[in-house]
């Protein structure tokens, strides 16, 4: 959007503080053409530029006319800002519907944006100088805005249309995918059956639940990294992560062979402390062998942490394992 084609125009505006504020919402969101029809205070007065603060530079470039007519003599588009309703004030937009339309407008020549009066707003001859008529749906105890503050929420919307229309995510977080948020639930199904929480029969009972849960929540990429450190946690405590990643350790490794018996064969290793310090009771270091490929199948994975819970009752039972012929 060229914001340098959108112009405020302000109508008889009866207050200096007023005019300094417009021009303060203006710079907030990089706006600069303001123009003044007849305007009943001095822009330029000390009242104004206090309430400019550090926009008063707009107040020495505003451009003054002595009618409607010749402020929008050089803009394409024009909308007008009325809280009444009549025959003749119908198409009422509210102002990001207005934002939707004059965005792309800005692009091609110079859109104005028209305020009228404080007490009586614009007439209806002035009106009639505008294409477009905007709204804002106020209460009907008392539905006009104060002037500053109505230019506020214009330029506001106009800003975060445009921002949308770029593609700016104004601060917020990336929303998780869909696949991120599988691999989030089929991580929580592990985890959560490894501790006895599901019901291993009828897992998805339980898991529903929380799939609805966390799909209310619209959970982005950082959110969904939280809870997945916090299901490691629990594998780790729970012992599953440590066990499946000490036997892709061990089994990444060529160790000396032993045999303890009924077929299964081992490997072994002294230093006991080093991968199983939950099995210092047994004298050597085992992981079960397997005619695997190069990467390990799940299955396989799980029949071997299936083993290692039987290595650790040996321990507890105090048994030896032996170095075979």
């Amino acid at each position: 959007m060229n914001k340098d084609n959108l112009c405020v125009v302000l109508v008889e505006s009866q207050g200096a503080l007023n005019i300094g504020s417009v021009c303060r919402a203006m710079l907030n969101f990089g706006f600069t053409d303001l123009r003044l029809v007849n305007p009943q205070a001095d822009h330029l007065s000390h009242e104004a530029r206090q309430m400019a603060v550090k926009a008063g530079h707009l107040l020495d470039a505003a451009k003054l006319f002595d009618s409607l007519e010749e402020a929008l003599a050089d803009c394409v588009m024009t909308f007008g800002t009325t809280r009444r309703f009549g025959r003749y004030r119908t198409g009422l937009l509210h102002p990001d519907e207005a934002a939707q339309q004059l965005i792309p407008v800005c692009d091609e020549g110079r859109v104005a944006l028209v305020f009228g009066r404080e007490d009586n707003g614009l007439l209806m001859t002035e009106l009639d100088l505008c294409q477009n008529f905007i709204t804002i749906p106020t209460s009907p105890e008392l539905p006009s805005m104060n002037l500053a503050q109505s230019v506020v929420l214009h330029l506001y919307e106009v800003n975060r249309v445009c921002g949308e229309l770029e593609g700016k995510t104004h601060g917020r977080k990336k929303l998780a995918t869909g696949e991120q948020l599988e691999g989030l639930y089929q991580h929580m199904r592990s985890s959560l059956a490894n501790i006895g929480y599901l019901n291993p029969q009828n897992p998805d009972h339980i898991l529903r639940s929380y799939r609805r849960i966390l799909g209310r929540a619209v959970l982005d990429e950082r959110e969904v990294g939280v809870l997945r450190g916090l299901f490691n946690q629990i594998d780790v405590y729970s012992g599953l992560k440590g066990r499946a990643r000490r036997m892709r350790k061990i089994m990444a490794e060529p160790w000396k062979i032993l045999e303890l018996g009924r077929g299964v064969s081992l490997v072994a290793r002294d230093e006991t402390n080093r991968y199983f310090g939950d099995y210092h009771r047994v004298r050597l270091v085992v992981s079960v062998i397997w005619p695997l490929p190069e990467s390990i199948s799940a299955q396989q994975e799980e029949l071997s942490v299936e083993l290692l819970k039987v290595l650790e009752q040996m321990a507890v039972a105090g048994q030896d394992c032996r170095e075979g012929p």
